[in-house]
């Protein structure tokens, strides 16, 4: 075991002690679909996502556990409020040409862990692994808060999705001025995502996000990422915008980002990334939503844009529970290209039940 995977279970082990050692009346335990459970000054909660794959070209059907994750934090003082997330990615349930729990396939990540020191009512301090503050897709994307079950390229392809460092947010406590978050990665992620679950990993990263709210569920955002890619001697430059506005039962997300990349990279054919979708929602009662989506996305490592189109459709018969189904058809011919060849455009039909518990 190395030192970083050492440190992260010993911190990880302190953080249930914690809790077995919070003493802990029966009333105040308490469960909410939804919400968690509630055990003292902490909370375990988390979600689960299960994906149907239909793809078309000749590609594999299959019935996935996309994501199983938990969540556990705490509110301790000013100084002590940790957060943890686990997830089992990708664990394939049945497949065709054969069937369940092919074992080891699925992968143990760990997605957060991070502590939250409130240096005032507009200042927090965040030291650990944390998710990037990079558009809005990216900080929400657990599978029951986001609109679709495909993800689209634009808000993970071209960033690092995670940094292992310091972070501090800024809340105007009177919601006049827009919200901030600086983030700053010194060296190596200390828990890496496994490489055939990213398109490639990050070091030394330093980054931020000016989001500026619009009423209750609407704002526009802007942020910037400087990184260096592993493997390489390439450096990044990423910008991005993000909006949601809403009227009626009708809305518009989107979100964009443009990188710049100096230095070599091994499979890089162009020097620049870019991309972005236009997403429209239209809610046909409380429970059901008709929605779409296109994305045109340029890959550094492509010669050909993507172009892709989605429509869906999604029942939420209560907050935590969603079921989704969905078309993904590919219109513009391009398709994602890595140092090993051509890598599948995600045609076809995916369907998708997604709790939070």
């Amino acid at each position: 075991m190395g030192f970083f995977s050492f440190r992260i279970a010993a911190v990880a082990t302190a953080l249930w002690c914690c809790i077995a050692a919070t003493p802990v009346q029966a009333e105040d335990s308490q469960y909410h679909l939804g919400q968690g459970l509630d055990v003292g000054d902490f909370n375990i909660a988390g979600y689960a996502n299960v994906v149907g794959n239909l793809p078309t070209g000749g590609e594999r059907k299959s019935l996935v556990l996309d994501d199983l994750s938990l969540y556990v934090s705490g509110r301790l003082n000013q100084a002590i409020n940790p957060f943890m997330e686990t997830e089992l990615a990708g664990y394939p349930l049945l497949q065709s040409g054969g069937t369940s729990l092919p074992g080891g396939q699925g992968r143990v990540v760990l997605e957060r862990l991070y502590n939250d020191t409130l240096l005032s009512d507009s200042f927090t301090l965040r030291l650990g692994k944390m998710l990037t503050a990079v558009g809005e897709w990216n900080q929400i994307h657990a599978a029951p808060l986001v609109w679709t079950t495909t993800r689209p390229l634009s808000t993970y392809q071209s960033y690092s999705e995670y940094t292992s460092g310091a972070s501090l947010l800024y809340s105007d406590p009177g919601s006049n001025l827009p919200d901030v978050q600086l983030y700053w990665q010194p060296d190596r992620d200390i828990a890496p995502r496994p490489s055939d679950l990213v398109a490639r990993q990050y070091y030394s990263i330093v980054g931020g996000e000016v989001s500026w709210p619009i009423g209750l569920t609407d704002k526009i955002g802007v942020s910037a990422q400087r990184s260096r890619v592993v493997d390489s001697d390439a450096t990044q430059y990423l910008a991005g915008f993000n909006a949601r506005y809403s009227f009626d039962r009708f809305t518009l997300d989107s979100e964009s980002t443009y990188t710049t990349i100096s230095g070599h990279e091994v499979g890089a054919v162009r020097s620049t990334e870019f991309g972005g979708y236009v997403l429209g929602s239209y809610a046909l009662t409380e429970s059901w939503s008709l929605l779409s989506w296109y994305e045109y996305f340029q890959d550094r490592n492509a010669t050909a844009p993507i172009q892709d189109v989605l429509v869906g459709i999604s029942y939420r018969p209560q907050p935590p529970l969603v079921w989704k189904l969905e078309y993904l058809k590919n219109i513009g011919g391009g398709s994602l290209t890595s140092e090993g060849g051509a890598v599948d455009t995600r045609n076809g039909v995916y369907a998708s039940f997604s709790v939070l518990f």
